[in-house]
């Protein structure tokens, strides 16, 4: 209780304070279900990502923002406002929001697609209800809005932007505010762009720097110059960002615009197979692993390389999915099993591997494999590839992840091991991303070289699911857990020598994002790819691109 409070409620009401003791206290553990509990998220999204695809995140996947960031950090500087960080934010946020609204409004009518505005959460409403006239607001309350959330970084990145407290050589100490870099000729071809785009707009001449309401007919009006969606009709703005995203430039590292230029035109060769890999992630999954099965003798030494890097992140996210089947079963039956006292050391087998591996028959595909505990795991292993033979990886994931089970979670663990076996020596590229391992979880060149050397040990399907659960399971979660309080994220730890489960989001985790719809989007944006019905297809520019990037 408050001392506002007790006197509020008069003073015949207010119980005797005791001498000492405090008047209200805050809990400094936040409980939080937190993100990637074992730890394997992470080194797709920190480790592997960041060497296939530098420069792009997974939200910002919207070329035209990148001319509208441009813009409005050359116009802040013109406009010689604050030279600040702080001043920028809201400078920025007050213009998403407009934009924002104006893409709402967009005459085209695609206010139900994914059109990725920011400050769409605050401007949806305002735009339903109405309103002749829309009073000034912000896009986001997050600091530097859209752009700092999701566009900084890779503006950054790409050499765009000198980000606050950049020196700029003797004498000129380091900018107090983020600008572009100076004498860049890309940087100032984007932001020049968007300006001659909306220049003779009544937005741009009466009220984008004014404090006055904005009628609704002026932000249509915007919009047909402004809206993400009309970027086709401003040529030089796209040639800009394209140049932006894809040409070499002094301020960004070579190897990061040819890692960038190859994933773009591997999507786009993909996307000549099959025109749903760029609109949704089962193909896309999939034929980058058919791709690298059926394609590791192309001609082209850059596209066998660059093939086998994603499709190294591919086999390490379905080897991630037979682990996460096998944490969502753990963390369902400690929950059942342990009660308020926890799981004694001891019991450990009985309570939770035990129920873990009880006799089961899978059936993949209509095919049947009888498994128990004692069943030799090499023989799960051989069951469950000659089942899947023929069949894709994303298939048998598919089949996992509907059954549910710790035992199909641990079949498909096995049929990626085996198919990886299978290829024998991996091209060129491949090595790079499975090499990658994380803090406390391995990637999939060291978790293959670990499930090798204890398949060399004859081991049954009980010792298998006990040295999985307590090698990746059991010990990184909790460590993962302690490094992030005062956030609990615990769904289970050591207390007393029991260990105690807790009620917190016992499911699944999902697979990482791996950059399909931003490279699609970004791709689309700057004309290498058409949208269809069911996918995108390389357009003329996209197809001369692939000949440039793979020969």
């Amino acid at each position: 209780m408050t001392t506002e409070s007790m006197e509020q409620m008069g003073p015949e009401s207010v119980p005797p304070r005791i001498s000492g003791a405090p008047e209200w206290l805050e809990s400094t553990l936040h409980v939080t279900a937190g993100r990637d509990p074992l730890g394997f998220q992470t080194i797709t999204t920190d480790r592997i990502i960041p060497r296939l695809v530098p420069g792009v995140l997974a939200l910002s996947r919207r070329a035209r923002y990148f001319s509208f960031y441009a813009f409005l950090i050359d116009d802040y500087r013109r406009r010689q406002l604050g030279a600040s960080n702080n001043g920028l934010s809201i400078f920025m946020k007050r213009r998403e929001y407009e934009l924002a609204l104006a893409v709402e409004l967009c005459p085209v009518g695609h206010r139900n697609e994914a059109v990725a505005s920011n400050g769409r959460e605050r401007a949806g409403p305002a735009v339903s209800r109405g309103d002749a006239m829309f009073g000034r607001n912000e896009s986001v309350d997050s600091y530097l809005g859209g752009y700092g959330l999701y566009y900084r970084s890779p503006m950054i990145d790409l050499g765009l932007v000198a980000p606050r407290g950049t020196p700029f050589g003797e004498g000129e100490g380091a900018t107090p505010v983020d600008v572009l870099w100076p004498n860049d000729e890309r940087a100032e071809a984007l932001a020049d762009a968007f300006r001659a785009a909306i220049g003779d707009t009544e937005y741009f001449g009466r009220y984008y720097a004014s404090h006055h309401d904005i009628p609704r007919e002026v932000l249509v009006d915007y919009a047909r110059r402004a809206c993400l969606c009309r970027l086709p009709e401003f040529p030089d703005e796209r040639q800009a960002l394209r140049q932006a995203l894809l040409v070499a430039s002094e301020r960004q590292p070579a190897h990061d615009v040819t890692r960038r230029r190859e994933a773009f035109a591997f999507l786009l060769w993909l996307a000549e197979l099959d025109e749903r890999v760029v609109r949704f992630d089962a193909p896309f999954r999939d034929r980058i692993w058919d791709a690298h099965e059926q394609e590791r003798t192309a001609k082209s030494e850059t596209l066998r390389t660059t093939g086998a890097r994603w499709a190294a992140l591919i086999a390490k996210e379905f080897a991630q999915e037979g682990i996460s089947s096998i944490w969502a079963r753990v963390c369902q039956i400690g929950l059942a099993a342990s009660g308020a006292s926890g799981i004694a050391a001891a019991d450990l087998d009985e309570r939770l591997i035990g129920p873990l591996i009880a006799p089961v028959t899978l059936e993949p595909f209509g095919q049947s494999i009888a498994v128990g505990p004692e069943t030799p795991t090499a023989t799960l292993r051989s069951g469950v590839l000659a089942t899947a033979n023929g069949r894709s990886l994303e298939e048998l994931r598919g089949w996992a992840v509907r059954d549910g089970s710790a035992m199909a979670g641990l079949a498909l663990l096995l049929a990626v091991d085996g198919r990886v076996s299978a290829l024998g020596q991996q091209p060129p590229g491949w090595a790079e991303i499975a090499s990658q391992d994380g803090e406390r979880q391995p990637g999939l060149a060291h978790l293959g070289h670990r499930l090798a050397e204890h398949l060399r040990t004859d081991p049954t399907v009980r010792v298998t699911m006990s040295w999985i659960v307590r090698t990746l399971v059991l010990w990184p979660h909790e460590l993962i857990a302690y490094s992030k309080l005062p956030q609990s994220t615990f769904r289970f730890r050591w207390e007393s020598g029991r260990l105690r489960f807790y009620d917190l989001r016992p499911e699944r985790f999902g697979m990482t994002d791996a950059r399909r719809d931003a490279l699609g989007r970004l791709g689309a944006d700057v004309g290498l790819f058409d949208w269809t019905a069911n996918g995108a297809v390389p357009t003329t520019e996209g197809r001369a691109f692939v000949t440039e990037v793979f020969g």
